[in-house]
């Protein structure tokens, strides 16, 4: 008889404390939507609390009362943002492994694009007749330099390098190209890859 005495007052104290727990909860927001909380000035902790049953208990003297709605306020809409550029719509990629003969200012590949481009080269260069040397390549959009990349190379009979370019061309209808200088030489393994971005109307 003892023992279902108190279970059956253990039930009736849960089933108590899951009602008061369900009116606290229910009162934060309260009626109005809004939440209230408490702020400690020294800590920056921040603690909601019910203000109808002040549970947890109410804002200390070095806490700051604060109150926010749930949602914002019906019918009121921030201003619209700036339309942004369009994300990457096309990529133009050129690849040229044979190798081409080098000389003074030979261009050794091109794409043409339109609008704003990122765009990057990768050129493998060498020379054929000196044990040391210094080729260097250039990127241009149009007449603008982009990039330019040089490196030394040694060895008996010549050597390789390999170089990297990189830029932003913005002009459309222009073409992106590699320029290289190297006498007695060669570029192989050409790569030049542009990714549009946006409209150069946008830029």
């Amino acid at each position: 008889m003892k023992v279902g005495r108190k279970l059956i007052f253990t039930l009736t104290a849960a089933v108590a404390a899951l009602a008061v727990g369900s009116f606290a909860w229910a009162a934060i927001p309260d009626g109005s939507g809004v939440i209230h909380g408490c702020y400690d000035k020294q800590s920056g902790q921040l603690r909601v609390n019910d203000t109808t049953t002040n549970q947890p208990k109410g804002c200390s003297t070095k806490e700051a009362a604060l109150a926010w709605n749930e949602q914002g306020t019906p019918g009121i809409q921030g201003p619209k943002g700036d339309t942004g550029d369009p994300g990457p719509s096309a990529a133009v990629v050129l690849s040229r492994p044979t190798p081409k003969p080098v000389s003074l200012n030979t261009t050794v590949g091109a794409v043409t694009l339109s609008g704003k481009n990122l765009v990057s080269a990768k050129v493998v260069i060498g020379t054929t007749q000196h044990d040391f040397s210094i080729p260097f390549c250039s990127l241009y959009a149009g007449p603008d330099l982009l990039d330019q990349s040089r490196a030394s190379v040694y060895g008996p009979g010549g050597g390789l390098t390999t170089l990297y370019l990189t830029g932003a061309m913005v002009t459309g209808g222009v073409s992106a190209y590699v320029v290289c200088t190297e006498p007695d030489g060669y570029a192989e393994n050409v790569v030049i890859t542009a990714i549009k971005v946006g409209d150069a109307a946008n830029v």
